[in-house]
Formats: C-alpha cells, sequence, structure tokens
C-alpha cells in the first residue's frame, strides 16, 4: 500500500511566542501563559512501585513462571500507559500551539547534558521535553509555522526590558533587574528574552 502525504498548511498567522520549557510548569509563553507540567511518571510512581514489589515477592516465593510473568505484565502495562499519556499530550500540546502562533521561538537545549545532572534528570525525562519539541519541530514544518531556536546562554539571567544581566539562584522564582528594578517572574522573563532573540534571528536570515 502507498500514499502520497500532502502537506496541511494553517491560515495565515502573525502572533509570535517565545516558549520556555522548564520543570515546575511544563513551558511557558512570553504572554504570561503557562501550560502545567502532567507529570505522568510521579503520578504512576506508587502503583507503578506496588507492581514491581509483587513481581520481586513472586520471585522469592518461587512462584511458578506464569504467575512472575502474569504480574510483570502489570508493570509493563502501567509503562505503556505512561509512555501513550505522554505521547497524547506532547501531540495535542505541540499541535494547539501551532494553531494559535505563527512564529514560535523556543531554547535548543542540549537535553543529553541536562539528563547527566541527577537533581533533574527524573524530572526532564518524566516531562519528555525532547519528544515534545522533535513534534513541534516536524508539526511545524508541516503546518507551513515559523520555529527558531535559539542559543538559552543567560535566558534566564538577562532583564527582558532593558538587557541587564543580573545573577539569580535557580530556587528564586522571580527574576529581579539589578538595574532597572523591573520584577517579572522568572520563566515569563526568559520567555520573552527567547522570543526576541528568535526575532533578532530571523530578521538577520
Amino acid at each position: 500500500i502507498s500514499c502520497e502525504e500532502t502537506r496541511k498548511e494553517f491560515g495565515k498567522n502573525d502572533l509570535q511566542t517565545g516558549l520556555d520549557v522548564g520543570i515546575k510548569s511544563f513551558a511557558t509563553l512570553s504572554d504570561g501563559l503557562k501550560i502545567e507540567n502532567p507529570r505522568f511518571f510521579e503520578l504512576e510512581q506508587k502503583e507503578l512501585a506496588k507492581a514491581r514489589r509483587r513481581v520481586e515477592r513472586s520471585k522469592k516465593e518461587k512462584k511458578t513462571k506464569k504467575d512472575i510473568d502474569k504480574r510483570y505484565k502489570v508493570v509493563k502495562r502501567i509503562h505503556e500507559r505512561i509512555a501513550n499519556k505522554r505521547a497524547d499530550f506532547s501531540h495535542k500540546t505541540s499541535l494547539s500551539l501551532l494553531k494559535q502562533f505563527g512564529t514560535i521561538a523556543v531554547e535548543d537545549i542540549d537535553i543529553n547534558a541536562l539528563i547527566k545532572k541527577r537533581w533533574c534528570n527524573k524530572q526532564i525525562l518524566d516531562a519528555a521535553w525532547s519528544r515534545f519539541l522533535g513534534n513541534l519541530t516536524y508539526k511545524a514544518e508541516y503546518a507551513g509555522r515559523k520555529l527558531i531556536r535559539v542559543n538559552p546562554a543567560y535566558t534566564s539571567q538577562t532583564c527582558s526590558k532593558c538587557g541587564t544581566r543580573t545573577l539569580h539562584k535557580l530556587k528564586k522564582r522571580v527574576f529581579t533587574c539589578s538595574h532597572c528594578k523591573t520584577s517579572i517572574d522568572r520563566d515569563v522573563n526568559a520567555a520573552n528574552n527567547i522570543l526576541r532573540i528568535g526575532l533578532e534571528t530571523l530578521s538577520l536570515s
């Protein structure tokens, strides 16, 4: 069986946004809108641990292979459920954003480097940024939208109003500029910087 796929471009849209992915919120847009982090693995973690304990108990009690396999299938089903929920969320969220905006700027994140950090690797893997950004990329091309990847350096440490760089600890959720005293949600500030850099990159290309 063969078929010819045609691009289904969305209508003209001049709306622009910068998008900052995160852990507390899955993503923050430059207009201040936040997309909640669904935390699929975290929600299923207790159920998954319980299913794994049942498998280990069966092995210790030297149950039949059939009984162990039956309990192991429960573990696999939970993993499949988590994966399916992540995939569904990623597809729907990326499609929704591309319907709303004609131009989207995102950080060009080295996710493989980030997940090597023990303090946040589980949360990053649960959020599945790589899948989401991959979906956003191919759907943007398919729909005729502009997706711009920008260097993530200092986007959360630079004032989106005056451009002054002010160092903040990661745990601090509000960015306060040391120069112009602007006080703004840290992720919204980053999203605005991402949009600005993205548009500058676009104008130079």
